[in-house]
């Protein structure tokens, strides 16, 4: 543990110090984790083998929107992979473009670490001008 420049070993800190910093740290930890789960509008992107909701928590058809998604070359528009349908489900009030711009941030995140994780797609996209196309249907 590091504060101020100063270096904390477990040989020089006292029992009551440590207690306090556990305890911080414990804190620290519970705050980040509210901040976390605090969501404004909810599970962004839900697919049926990954499901972000529990099944006691169901939505209604009215609250659930499509999108459609596709990597591109960006100056010919043709397709890299193959187009994929997202539901995505809609805050209270949530305008059309504030959706489509959460959803395309989610699966921009989702299609960023694929390209790490999985070599095929990062050998596809290597050394295209890609973009991603998403349609709200």
């Amino acid at each position: 543990m590091a504060e101020n420049n100063v270096w904390l070993t477990p040989e020089r800190v006292l029992a009551a110090v440590a207690t306090n910093l556990v305890g911080l740290a414990n804190t620290m930890l519970e705050h980040a984790e509210e901040i976390l789960k605090a969501n404004l509008y909810g599970a962004v992107l839900v697919r049926p083998e990954r499901p972000i909701k529990t099944s006691a928590e169901a939505v209604t058809a009215d609250q659930v929107e499509t999108v459609l998604f596709q990597l591109v070359e960006r100056g010919s528009l043709e397709a890299l992979t193959p187009l994929e349908v997202v539901t995505v489900e809609r805050g209270a009030n949530e305008p059309d473009q504030l959706l489509e711009l959460r959803a395309r941030c989610a699966y921009l995140a989702e299609v960023q670490h694929k390209i790490k994780t999985m070599p095929i797609l990062r050998q596809l996209l290597k050394g295209s001008d890609w973009c991603l196309d998403s349609t709200l249907v």
